[in-house]
């Protein structure tokens, strides 16, 4: 092997995904200043949150009507300007599709995706009060669209 040369093999071995639990997160989380980690069923167990949040990361379950009330519920503690992102973004999960690009076409916003992570920046001048007092909801399209030109 070339001197530099990355080694793919040992890479593979070294960077296995950390154990999934909510000890892990806060493990790997606790020198981030600002993070809450909450443990519990969302948003059930968080109807007395009350605070903004820079960030929101869903994830939970991936259909409705449980992705909707997660999104419906942390949406509105997002600070304009702030992130709502997750994970799991594929053609299998429609609902969340939906749901996502709802949410970013009523933003007026463009969702973007990395693998299967998604990002949606909260516009600066979003006035959810207005929105919701004229009776709008999140606007669907087909999310099979979206995958129709990549060939899934």
């Amino acid at each position: 092997m070339a001197p530099g040369a990355l080694d793919y093999q040992s890479c593979r071995t070294t960077l296995q995904r950390p154990p999934f639990s909510f000890d892990a997160f806060r493990k790997y989380t606790e020198g981030c200043p600002g993070i809450t980690p909450i443990q519990g069923y969302s948003p059930d167990d968080v109807m007395d949150w009350d605070q903004e949040i820079d960030v929101y990361f869903d994830d939970s379950v991936h259909q409705n009507p449980g992705f909707r009330r997660n999104l419906e519920f942390w949406e509105r503690f997002v600070k304009p300007g702030g992130i709502i992102c997750g994970d799991d973004y594929k053609p299998r999960n429609t609902d969340m599709l939906q749901e996502i690009h709802g949410l970013a076409d009523t933003y007026g916003v463009e969702v973007k995706t990395f693998d299967e992570f998604w990002v949606i920046r909260k516009p600066l001048s979003f006035n959810r009060s207005a929105y919701a007092s004229r009776g709008q909801h999140f606007r669907f399209l087909n999310p099979m669209r979206l995958f129709q030109d990549q060939g899934a």
